[in-house]
């Protein structure tokens, strides 16, 4: 979740879980921009609307395509829903719908192979049990069936030649994949649909598009807290101002790390320059986990030499050198004595 400014105006941005019924009174007094549950029967109907007007579709960022409707759901007012088309997700769930296929025709051909196997006693039951079957599919249908009758005796054992004689049934079928149902799974999972209440002379269609997708870059923030890297999780607080009190530091920690971040990023566009990153690959938006990383083995040393007493940065290089500069003044400023301390770093010393 974050907050995305355009035009002065801000807006909270979500995703799925905080459009709910519940949460609409909260929304009916913000402006908001989230993603509708795809498990919303109206989410569903509203995307297959949309795919039914092909013609209607018009152009949004790289690889999207976008309808917008005026919805009323939950009672939010002025709401907006853009069902988004996606070339992306639409890729994803190629990839996916053919392991589904795959291995439910895997399981098809194990349940044909013991059904040609069973003896019905008609043939009526012998489609039966095969229309049981075909019910489970989903990717598949039926293309082709053939009954067998087959002669028996009635008793078991050796038959006299008088003994009387009666058939059973044996079903064969091939299946064929349902390309149209299958067309149409992928039509919808390359969908999704983005709501708010903002209007559109605030927030044109496509602007809603780029503000939902702004909050990928607090997710890796988020993302950078969680790791163990963070020690997080290794707290526990049972006290709710604690609680809060650890929020609070984690979210200003991200504002940081995300300021940093980005300064940095922005100077080495700006001066065509780069950084090399974990393979040793130059890079102009390395991390700011792997910049720490680098500074890794900084020492803030305390020389004393008879009665006077230097404070120095010991363990600067080249390139971490080359990182102080690309940052701002107050940075420089810490690290200002970082060569006399390359320098002075074979006296004896005590660390503080």
């Amino acid at each position: 979740m974050e907050e995305f400014s355009k035009s002065n105006n801000r807006y909270l941005v979500g995703d799925s879980k905080l459009y709910a019924e519940a949460t609409a009174p909260t929304l009916n007094k913000i402006q908001y921009i989230t993603r509708v549950p795809s498990t919303l029967n109206l989410e569903n109907e509203y995307v297959d609307k949309a795919l039914k007007a092909p013609n209607l579709w018009h152009k949004g960022s790289e690889g999207y395509k976008l309808q917008e409707f005026a919805v009323e759901c939950y009672g939010i007012e002025d709401q907006r829903w853009i069902v988004v088309y996606s070339d992306q997700a639409r890729i994803r769930s190629e990839k996916a719908l053919k392991k589904e296929i795959a291995k439910e025709n895997e399981r098809i051909e194990k349940e044909l192979f013991h059904l040609q196997a069973q003896r019905f006693s008609c043939e009526t039951d012998a489609k039966q049990e095969l229309k049981l079957l075909s019910k489970k599919w989903k990717y598949h249908q039926i293309s082709n069936e053939q009954i067998t009758p087959i002669k028996c005796h009635e008793k078991r054992g050796r038959p006299k030649s008088e003994a009387p004689k009666k058939y059973e049934w044996q079903i064969n079928a091939q299946v064929t994949l349902d390309q149209q149902f299958v067309d149409k799974i992928l039509d919808e999972r390359s969908c999704f649909v983005l709501s708010t209440n903002v209007s559109t002379s605030e927030l044109p269609t496509n602007d809603v598009l780029v503000g939902y997708k702004g909050q990928d870059k607090t997710e890796k923030g988020f993302a950078f807290l969680k790791s163990p890297d963070f020690f997080a999780s290794s707290l526990f607080l049972k006290k709710p101002s604690r609680i809060d009190g650890l929020l609070m530091i984690m979210v200003l920690s991200l504002l940081v790390y995300s300021i940093a971040q980005r300064r940095l990023r922005n100077k080495l566009v700006l001066l065509k320059s780069t950084l090399p990153n974990q393979i040793n690959q130059p890079v102009q938006n390395p991390t700011m986990r792997w910049i720490f990383q680098l500074f890794e083995g900084i020492n803030y040393v305390t020389l004393i030499i008879g009665d006077v007493t230097t404070k120095i940065i010991e363990g600067m290089n080249t390139l971490r050198s080359r990182v102080i500069e690309l940052l701002s003044p107050n940075v420089q400023a810490i690290y200002k004595n970082s060569a006399a301390g390359v320098d002075q770093c074979r006296f004896n010393f005590s660390i503080s």
